[in-house]
């Protein structure tokens, strides 16, 4: 049977809706348009367009960090797939599946000066779990199975990895042909994945209830309700003690540790860590657990990746951290006191910074604790991979909300406003962007998106430049810092936001900041709100709560 020699074309989509794709991301392009027809042609997938390709890519990771399922990002050929690598290695540490589909020139023509025409095969490979070549062809039977064998392996690994995939797809002309139709395609192969529950040692166990001090050290994470109740658990056990940053999304525990850990390194190293999951944002944390290291460290992870950030790993464990930790609630609890210390440490914390919080002035750090204090359980909130999460973690009592995010994977202010954009398209409540002035302007290309969600409210910190910079030592004391470092510029947000059709309001004390929060809470679409602060403001209140909790004993 002759087949057009677009048939898999028309077959990875067909695919593609077995497997339950629901979102599709596309990037305008001539070389990418068979791919484009198809997918705009499936009433199933949602398509949206970007028109920048860099935005697209973390618009999609938004997408995939909402849904937990792979988004497809179509671009054609050239350079427009190389940018969506910021995004691609993003992902990639970040354990979000996504399917990049790029559009190619024929093989013949790489490296013959024909346009746009680049060597893409393995152009994203370091940071993907999966990359081939389709056909350039599929007019035979074998060839179309061969192409619909390497989809069906790309959304596999996408989700059996956990993490990024690329198909490269080379097309020959003409482009904006007829696509044939669907005919005796098997039913794609559906992967079926038991989840692990066997313990794999008894010896663990036996390790757990002899330890005296125990440290358990999540890093970024999704949200996970049953992991939660187990550590609820466990937090009850007078030997365990929880160290939560924001970004794990395990709210009721410890999140502070980074103060408490100035002046209390020694008397607080634990028998027994185990640590899971991604990137931990505090390198005081890091720092404390290289220069007073366990006497045993356990790391736990499903794909069994050595990842050993404090230097310190003794054992392993492929397993998923829920049913890890759900054995271990099972367990009887033992006795200690290394819980109490914690808290007695957390105690005094407490009793200082209330009331340093309580006479805050206006500036970055008032406007993060005026947000916490707005937001709701329901809320979701996308932080600055910069100050924005440094501010948050100094928060003494930081809300519950169902999900809380920052690029902190790779990514530097790159992609802060589409990945929030990308999420809050996939959730009914309110998505929050709280970032700053120049990651605001780097990522503006968000908003060339054809999706502008109503539920996304945005807040712009306007200090003058990267604060950033101010704050941390080394360059805040070097002479070339404001022009090299910070980099402030004179640029108009409100200029840029009515160009993009974006709603716009201002805040500069205390009132307005008020006042804005609450009128972006109330607004019915996609709104920004700028507050302008003085980063000698911001730079004296960072170094005097530092100071603060270097002198607590």
């Amino acid at each position: 049977m002759n087949h057009s020699d677009k048939q898999h074309i028309s077959d990875l989509v067909h695919l593609l809706r077995q497997y339950g794709l629901q979102e599709a991301v596309i990037c305008p392009g001539s070389r990418s348009a068979p791919l484009t027809l198809a997918f705009a042609r499936q009433p199933d997938i949602r398509c949206s367009t970007v028109i920048d390709e860099r935005a697209a890519a973390y618009i999609a990771l938004g997408k995939s960090l909402a849904s937990k399922q792979a988004t497809v990002l179509v671009c054609t050929s050239g350079t427009a797939l190389l940018n969506f690598a910021p995004a691609i290695a993003e992902a990639f540490y970040l354990r979000v599946p996504l399917l990049v589909l790029s559009a190619d020139r024929p093989a013949a023509w790489v490296d013959q000066l024909d346009g746009q025409t680049i060597r893409q095969t393995d152009a994203l490979a370091p940071h993907t779990v999966y990359t081939a070549t389709l056909p350039e062809r599929a007019d035979t039977p074998g060839d179309r199975w061969h192409a619909a064998r390497l989809v069906q392996e790309a959304w596999t690994k996408a989700h059996q990895l956990q993490g990024p995939v690329h198909l490269n797809i080379p097309l020959r002309e003409p482009l904006y042909e007829a696509l044939p139709p669907v005919v005796d395609l098997p039913d794609a192969v559906q992967l079926h994945q038991p989840e692990q529950r066997a313990w794999a040692d008894d010896a663990l166990l036996k390790r757990w209830q002899a330890a005296e001090s125990i440290l358990l050290v999540p890093g970024q994470q999704a949200p996970d309700p049953d992991l939660q109740a187990a550590l609820s658990r466990l937090a009850q056990d007078p030997r365990v003690v929880i160290l939560s940053e924001p970004v794990a999304n395990l709210p009721g525990h410890l999140h502070q540790h980074e103060a408490l850990l100035a002046t209390h390194p020694a008397r607080l190293r634990p028998d027994l860590m185990i640590s899971w999951g991604g990137q931990v944002v505090a390198k005081q944390l890091k720092r404390w657990l290289r220069s007073f290291p366990p006497v045993e460290h356990w790391r736990i992870d499903p794909l069994a990746q050595l990842a050993d950030p404090f230097q310190g790993l003794h054992r392993l464990v492929q397993l998923a951290p829920r049913h890890f930790f759900a054995q271990l609630a099972q367990q009887p609890f033992g006795t200690g006191d290394y819980r109490q210390r914690w808290e007695h440490a957390q105690s005094k914390l407490q009793a200082a910074l209330q009331p340093f919080f309580e006479q805050l002035p206006f500036g970055d750090l008032l406007v993060t604790a005026q947000l916490a204090q707005l937001l709701q359980r329901s809320d979701q909130l996308q932080l600055g991979n910069s100050t924005p999460i440094r501010y948050w973690q100094m928060l003494p009592e930081p809300p519950e909300l169902s999900w809380l995010h920052a690029n902190r994977g790779t990514s530097g202010i790159d992609g802060v406003n589409s990945t929030a954009l990308g999420f809050a398209s996939q959730r009914a409540a309110d998505t929050w962007l709280l970032t700053g002035e120049l990651s605001f302007v780097y990522d503006l290309n968000a908003f060339s998106s054809s999706e502008r969600p109503n539920n996304l409210k945005i807040v712009v910190v306007n200090n003058g430049g990267g604060d950033i910079f101010r704050l941390i030592d080394g360059p805040a004391l070097q002479p070339e810092r404001e022009a090299f470092f910070s980099t402030p510029r004179q640029v108009s947000i409100e200029a840029l936001a009515k160009g993009w059709g974006l709603s716009y309001q201002r805040a500069s004390d205390l009132p307005s900041l008020k006042k804005g929060l609450h009128q972006l809470r109330a607004a019915k679409e996609c709104a920004i709100l700028e507050v302008f602060t003085e980063p000698t403001f911001n730079q004296n209140v960072y170094i005097a709560y530092q100071q603060l909790i270097k002198s607590i004993q």
